[in-house]
């Protein structure tokens, strides 16, 4: 309950700020974009007593619409709508050692805050933050007999950048950090953490 609460009272600050702007404006107008996604998922552990040597990478990819709001003083928000395929490898998060892992789909929505500094005439560099929430259900599901289960929803922190180019595609990289313990078992907080990468097509 109360990462729920924490949840809605960092996003909530993003919505107020928003107001309208010149549309007709060019560079700076509110706008759609189609970005497809490749994801490397690395499952953490911040607290649990089972440390792994080594971070186990696995990937996952999909697809998603982008809507980006600007504000005043180019100053934006991007609202993100997802629909993605993973393999999440957490085989040595177990004490057996016994395979451990997901083929997942989920449903990632996601808000980031970013701004954009001008490199070049036609090039920005574009500073993120934001937050994701996400509902993921199986395809494939493995686990040893010592785990409960896992998680369906996870909300994370997310924080990276991103280089738009031509005032039509942009290239962004997110980390995003779990903060919902992702498997159910006592003394075991594992966090499903990833990074993102997407290519943003507006138009």
């Amino acid at each position: 309950m109360r990462q729920l609460v924490l949840a809605f009272i960092s996003a909530f600050p993003l919505f107020m700020i928003a107001e309208e702007i010149d549309t007709t404006s060019k560079i700076r107008r509110n706008s759609w974009a189609f970005m497809p996604i490749f994801t490397i998922n690395i499952p953490g552990n911040w607290k649990t007593l089972h440390v792994t040597k080594e971070p186990v990478f696995s990937y996952g990819g999909g697809l998603g619409l982008n809507y980006r709001i600007f504000l005043k003083f180019d100053i934006f928000i991007d609202a993100n709508l997802s629909f993605c395929y993973d393999s999440i490898d957490m085989s040595s998060f177990t004490i057996s050692d016994s395979d451990f892992f997901l083929h997942r789909w989920s449903v990632p929505l996601s808000v980031n805050l970013g701004y954009p500094f001008k490199l070049t005439e036609d090039k920005d560099i574009v500073p993120l933050v934001g937050q994701e929430f996400s509902y993921g259900f199986c395809h494939k599901y493995y686990r040893p007999k010592e785990i409960n289960g896992y998680n369906h929803f996870n909300f994370s922190w997310g924080l990276g950048c991103g280089l738009r180019f031509y005032d039509k595609y942009e290239i962004d990289i997110m980390g995003y950090f779990g903060l919902f313990n992702f498997i159910k078992q006592a003394n075991m907080n594992t966090y499903d953490n990833k990074i993102r990468m997407s290519l943003k097509y507006f138009f």
